[in-house]
């Protein structure tokens, strides 16, 4: 079963009053705004650079702030990007050139990191639809399980 359909049944079991919509498709630069119409917050949970950028740039279009999330071994980082933040630049550099996968093709995703920045992400989707000030707005937050460490960084 894609993996659209599998999330958008299992949204629905949690939770029947919740709207959802899969899209049996990849995002590209070319699809991305028309698959992100309509949001109120975007959240990257992608495997990949080039289509975090893609989202990133779909965001800015759509006025649009997002959530991104990237997870490597026990090491996760987080941010909140609005759209007009430097952004993902900031963390990554510039797009061009980057490589497809970081270093998680080689550490794998452990599934506690994984559910911890997925967690991490919700609390910043709430606060942003709540309104509040506190969010990781041109900050990073660093996290290690490996000796539970967390840090915060400010992105300029």
């Amino acid at each position: 079963m894609p993996k659209a359909q599998a999330a958008a049944e299992r949204v629905q079991q949690i939770n029947p009053s919740v709207s959802t919509r899969a899209h049996g498709l990849f995002l590209t630069a070319d699809n991305a705004s028309e698959l992100l119409a309509g949001s109120a917050v975007v959240v990257d949970c992608l495997d990949n650079l080039p289509t975090r950028f893609n989202v990133e740039t779909a965001c800015r279009q759509l006025n649009l702030p997002l959530v991104s999330a990237a997870v490597a071994g026990a090491t996760g980082q987080l941010t909140v990007i609005f759209p007009e933040d430097q952004g993902l630049a900031a963390i990554y550099g510039d797009p061009c050139g980057l490589p497809t996968r970081g270093v998680e093709a080689v550490l794998g995703n452990l599934p506690h990191t994984v559910t911890l920045l997925a967690s991490l992400q919700c609390a910043e989707v709430v606060k942003i639809l709540l309104g509040k000030d506190n969010v990781l707005r041109n900050r990073l937050l660093l996290v290690d399980l490996t000796d539970l460490t967390f840090a915060i960084m400010r992105l300029q």
